[in-house]
């Protein structure tokens, strides 16, 4: 489960609405698509509504989840949105561990600049995480972050060092022991394995 929350400054004009784009790469799809503020959830899209206020609206596309959502006219303010969903077939089976790796911010996804991003990562009660780190050029275009793992063994925090710009993303990866998740491989994991091999 991927819990989003945004702290978005709105400057520099009038603004009704917000949007995310979720890549489905490395996926077994997205699904449970949920947005609210201040505890309040947006509804379902309304398309006969001219003045559509807390409302969202979520498109399944073959490669990505297109959100949108549709909030009351806002000009020099700060608000704050969470996004969740829940994907699905994204952790990688290995002997030594199982691996999950994420975008947690796309780059090239984001027309702003993002001052603080600080990413959480929880396995389940009694998981411990072996590993946590991230991306950065040339793997990926991320930005150097600091970590730190949690007191219960079962968390790690990553703080981004500086601001990302909008071709800047964050990518983190965690590593959790073998056999602490049921089911089969991700369908894509080998062709993935022989291409980074």
């Amino acid at each position: 489960r991927v819990t989003e929350t945004q702290v978005i400054n709105f400057t520099s004009g009038v603004f009704r609405e917000g949007f995310a784009q979720i890549s489905k790469y490395h996926t077994a799809g997205i699904t449970d698509v949920t947005l609210s503020e201040n505890g309040e959830a947006y509804t379902g899209y309304s398309s006969s509504c001219f003045l559509r206020v807390r409302e969202v609206s979520v498109e399944q596309y073959t490669d990505y989840v297109d959100v949108v959502w549709h909030m009351r006219c806002t000009q020099d303010e700060t608000r704050t949105f969470v996004l969740a969903y829940t994907v699905k077939g994204t952790i990688r089976r290995y002997a030594e561990g199982n691996e999950f790796q994420w975008n947690a911010i796309q780059p090239g996804m984001h027309d702003f600049e993002i001052r603080e991003s600080t990413i959480t990562i929880h396995t389940p009660p009694g998981v411990p995480l072996s590993y946590a780190d991230y991306l950065i050029p040339p793997e990926f275009a991320g930005v150097p972050m600091t970590i730190e793992m949690g007191a219960d063994g079962e968390s790690a925090t990553l703080t981004a060092d500086e601001s990302l710009g909008p071709s800047e993303g964050v990518q983190v990866v965690a590593q959790f022991p073998p056999d602490t998740i049921s089911g089969a491989a991700p369908t894509w994991q080998t062709e993935f394995d022989l291409r980074n091999n």
